[in-house]
């Protein structure tokens, strides 16, 4: 995994030569990762998604149970047929709320998660070590190598945070590309009272009209912006990495 990631060639001697040592700071982290987890697992729960697992999953299984039978026949060399499954998974992409109450577990696991990405942070920012580091502060190393992390990158993220955590408390709101009269999606509302998740009327944004407030600041966009500056074109592979 580390050699995928790193995208280097790691022998056998320095996968058994590679150590981390981890300090409370990533112990925080690792905490913070599990609500992460747990809250997509919850989301997930969430939604009936069994209508486009019956209408595609022959498309990633050899055998499943689906009322569907005939299409598991479908040869996977069948460009058509390929092509229908795929405008049929796009069609489909609209969920049922099954268990409302679980959204709100999902903003919980949220709103901890970012809460313990503050925590460790502070903890490693007070470290003084530099040995074998899973989370580096500016003067420390990484375990991974040529790459360092910078108090910019530190300061933008822990300020994106603290703006997702009022984003989801709905003291401020998300704006949306089709608005300009001062509207925006109050976060809190998704999870609170959760309608059918249909991700295509979401982005078009009929399907966002349920949650449109005003009268709350809208996010700062400046923050997001200096996140994007602080890790380049690198902001996703340091997400995952920094929960």
């Amino acid at each position: 995994m580390f050699s995928v990631l790193v995208s280097r060639t790691i022998t056998q001697e320095q996968a058994e030569q590679f150590v981390i040592c981890f300090d409370y700071g990533d112990a925080l982290w690792l905490q913070g990762y599990t609500h992460l987890i747990s809250g997509l697992m919850d989301f997930l729960l969430a939604y009936d998604r069994q209508e486009i697992f019956n209408a595609v999953i022959h498309r990633f299984f050899a055998q499943p149970d689906t009322p569907h039978d005939f299409l598991v026949n479908t040869s996977t060399e069948d460009s058509f047929a390929e092509i229908t499954d795929l405008i049929t998974s796009l069609h489909l992409l609209r969920f049922p709320v099954q268990d409302a109450k679980r959204m709100e577990t999902v903003r919980q696991h949220l709103l901890s998660t970012l809460r313990f990405s503050q925590d460790s942070w502070q903890a490693i920012l007070l470290e003084t070590d530099d040995d074998q580091e899973w989370l580096p502060n500016p003067k420390q190393t990484s375990i991974f190598p040529d790459v360092r992390v910078t108090q910019e990158m530190i300061d933008s993220w822990v300020k994106a945070t603290q703006e997702g955590t009022e984003l989801l408390d709905g003291k401020k709101l998300a704006p949306f590309w089709r608005i300009t009269d001062g509207r925006g999606i109050n976060l809190q509302l998704i999870f609170r009272k959760p309608t059918q998740f249909d991700v295509i009327s979401w982005m078009q944004g009929s399907g966002i009209t349920p949650f449109l407030e005003t009268g709350k600041p809208l996010t700062d966009t400046a923050v997001w912006h200096n996140l994007l500056n602080a890790f380049g074109g690198n902001l996703l592979g340091f997400g995952f990495w920094f929960n």
